[in-house]
């Protein structure tokens, strides 16, 4: 059986690459790994108030707003057309025998970065022009081969994973693509890369949509 390295760094980059707003226009996807640049672009940092994390990007027309549950997203409109919106929250991981329950985050954020502190475990967003960079840092877990990340999904998109799940497309409910995640990477904390992909579950009679993150160590 495979004993996963100290730590696993996967990197979900990017979201919102697709089309925006009116525009239609897709946005060349950003590089699969972190930026070494480390400044804050102008316009695209983070503003606080009461734990409450705000920024927009004008590049993709969207607003981005932080809380301890979860990371909405809605786009910047002209106030006489309805807007989208979209929310994303980290609610189970583990082993795929044993997943547990994410529990509350400790949100914490600095310049255009925000993250989400659960034990070990670091989910971090970085705001940039290019697109919303998505990385999980993944603590060990002993004699495990597979690992799932379950994200709750809600809002008013639909969700299409891609047959090779490397990609999430998030239409309007006109089939409009919307928001798009993308460049699916990951590697373990010597560089090495590791096979990982997106799944689409439903559960429940309420219709409840998640986006299961499988990583195989």
């Amino acid at each position: 059986m495979l004993r996963l390295p100290p730590r696993i760094l996967l990197l979900l980059a990017a979201l919102a690459l697709a089309a925006f707003a009116a525009r239609g226009e897709e946005i060349a996807a950003a590089n699969p790994t972190p930026s070494r640049d480390s400044a804050v672009s102008a316009g695209y940092g983070l503003a606080w108030n009461h734990g409450i994390g705000k920024a927009q990007s004008e590049r993709l027309r969207l607003r981005l707003v932080f809380s301890e549950e979860s990371l909405r997203l809605v786009p910047i409109l002209p106030a006489e057309k309805k807007p989208w919106e979209w929310s994303e929250t980290l609610v189970r991981f583990g082993s795929s025998q044993a997943t547990r329950p994410a529990g509350r985050a400790w949100l914490a954020g600095v310049e255009d970065r925000a993250e989400y502190l659960r034990g070990s475990l670091i989910e971090r967003f970085r705001n940039t022009p290019q697109g919303i960079e998505h990385m999980l840092e993944i603590p060990e877990e002993p004699g495990a081969e597979v690992l799932y990340f379950d994200f709750a999904v809600s809002g008013t998109l639909a969700m299409k994973v891609s047959e090779d799940g490397s990609r999430v497309v998030y239409p309007d409910p006109g089939g409009a693509t919307r928001l798009l995640e993308s460049d699916l990477a990951a590697m373990d904390a010597e560089g090495r890369e590791v096979a990982v992909r997106w799944e689409k579950l439903e559960h429940g009679l309420d219709g409840e949509v998640f986006l299961r993150l499988v990583v195989h160590a």
